[in-house]
């Protein structure tokens, strides 16, 4: 038999996530009614006991089910649906939380991509007996756990959100381009990807590394060509996210060892430097920390969060018959930034796409 699960997902007052084809179910909440065995149900429950965090048993721990709760063997296409379900409930979540959680306690509601990692765990019910496999340059595997005698113990950097909270009207949106845009949803999905790669909270992932996963995810969401990709960035940025009135700002572009003047707007230089770091990293450079910051308030991996997950929208807006998002990135005083200063700020204009619904 087997069991996947997401231990660090912190359901709290949620009973399930209904996907369609699959389902996140609540254990604590819902064990009772999905294992009416006893037995099976106690030996899970050992399994779902045996993650703590300081020594303490987590609580509302994420279970996935694909059609009959029955914990049978996925094969390979289910498997691809855990790692679907990952990458929805991330992007979700990010939209719906860490874009807008600011200032000294937004770290509080916050989750990044430990969160919603999963365990795969095969069991014998019979047996109190189990194993661990882990590694990935080598595998390593270790047994002879008893179940009701070890633990696995969460990261001290992990998040632990004071609620949970998922865009539903994306996810929507997402699971109607899955039925009606293929091919585009499979692009957004391996973006959510590489963005999903760049966001673990683990202090051992580097600067450098973040940055190339994000430019990385911009890459394959735009969909950029081989040639000129940081005009092409430039321009879609520009295109995506750029209101009518536009402030514009001068700022000096890189240019194969020299600097050229142009005039556009925040955005599109914000874009510029963007692209610029990647370069500097992918050509050896040593990068400033400075470097890291837009215009020294905002971390660039912060700053692209923002831009990442309004692209998606103007993207599913493209497929549907009127837009139906209307959200903006503005500039504006925020304390999302260095010193409470001016700063990039994702504003929800969730009260139009109300509105665009009942016209």
């Amino acid at each position: 038999m087997q069991i996947i699960y997401f231990p660090y997902l912190n359901l709290k007052n949620q009973d399930e996530l209904d996907f369609g084809d699959f389902k996140i179910w609540n254990f604590d909440r819902k064990a009772n009614e999905y294992i009416p065995d006893e037995t099976l149900r106690s030996y899970i429950g050992k399994l779902m006991a045996s993650n703590v965090t300081r020594k303490q048993p987590i609580k509302d721990i994420g279970v996935l089910s694909i059609g009959a709760v029955d914990f049978r063997v996925f094969n390979e296409e289910e498997f691809q649906l855990a790692k679907e379900a990952r990458l929805l409930m991330f992007v979700s979540y990010i939209s719906k939380v860490n874009i807008s959680a600011t200032g000294v306690n937004g770290g509080h509601y916050m989750a990044t991509s430990e969160n919603f990692t999963y365990v795969t765990q095969n069991f014998q019910p019979e047996s109190d007996h189990i194993a661990e496999q882990s590694g990935f340059i080598v595998r390593k595997l270790m047994g002879g756990y008893r179940v009701d005698e070890v633990t696995f113990n969460s990261p001290s950097f992990l998040l632990t959100p004071m609620r949970f909270a998922l865009d539903g009207e994306l996810i929507g949106h997402l699971l109607l381009l899955r039925k009606k845009q293929k091919r585009l949803y499979r692009r957004i999905l391996r973006a959510i990807d590489l963005l999903f790669e760049s966001y673990f909270n683990d202090p051992y992932l580097s600067l450098n590394a973040r940055v190339l996963l994000q430019v990385g995810a911009f890459e394959v969401l735009l969909d950029l060509p081989e040639e000129g990709q940081r005009r092409v960035f430039k321009d879609l940025i520009h295109q995506h996210t750029d209101n009518t009135r536009e402030t514009q700002v001068k700022f000096y572009s890189e240019r194969r060892g020299s600097k050229v003047k142009e005039k556009a707007s925040r955005k599109v230089k914000w874009a510029d430097k963007f692209y610029t770091l990647r370069n500097h990293i992918i050509h050896g450079n040593a990068v400033p920390i400075d470097d890291f910051y837009f215009e020294r308030k905002q971390r660039h991996i912060d700053v692209s969060l923002l831009f990442f997950i309004l692209i998606i929208k103007r993207l599913i807006n493209e497929k549907l018959p009127r837009p139906y998002y209307f959200d903006t990135i503005d500039w504006k005083k925020t304390d999302y930034a260095v010193d409470n200063q001016y700063g990039f700020e994702f504003v929800d204009h969730s009260i139009m796409r109300r509105l665009s619904r009942i016209r």
